[in-house]
C-alpha cells in the first residue's frame, strides 16, 4: 500500500470513528459526570405531585445560567423541586432537607424512620 493511500484509509477511519462517537452520545446523551453518573436525583416540592425525576447538571447549568438562584422545575407540574434522597431502608424518595436528626448528630428517613448513613459533603 502507497503512503498517500495509507494516509487517506487512516483518515477515512478517524472521521467515522469521530462520527459513530459524537452521533452515539447525541442519541443516547449523558446523564450525568463521573461524581453523579445517573443524574441529580429532584423531588417535586408539590405534595400533590411529588414527581421523583433526574436531571443532569447540564440542564442544571442551563437553567441557572441566566439566574442561578432558579429552582429546578418539576416536569410533571412546573413547581420547584428540590434535590431528593433514597433511603436505603425502604427506597423511598424524600427531599434531602427533610432528613430527621438525632440529638447526637444521626440521621433517619423521614418516611420508615430507619437510620441513614452517613454522606460525605
Amino acid at each position: 500500500m502507497n503512503p498517500k493511500r495509507a494516509a487517506t484509509f487512516a483518515l477515512v477511519v478517524l472521521v467515522l470513528g469521530a462520527a459513530g462517537f459524537f452521533a452515539t452520545r447525541a442519541v443516547l446523551g449523558s446523564r450525568g459526570t463521573a461524581d453523579f453518573p445517573d443524574g441529580i436525583r429532584m423531588i417535586c416540592d408539590d405534595p400533590q405531585c411529588g414527581r421523583v425525576f433526574t436531571s443532569t447538571l447540564a440542564e442544571i447549568a442551563r437553567l441557572r445560567a441566566t439566574n442561578e438562584d432558579a429552582p429546578v422545575p418539576c416536569p410533571a407540574c412546573g413547581e420547584p423541586a428540590a434535590r431528593a434522597r433514597e433511603c436505603p431502608n425502604c427506597h423511598g424518595s424524600f427531599a434531602a432537607e427533610r432528613v430527621e436528626r438525632a440529638r447526637d448528630g444521626s440521621t433517619a428517613c423521614p418516611l420508615c424512620h430507619n437510620a441513614l448513613p452517613h454522606l460525605a459533603g
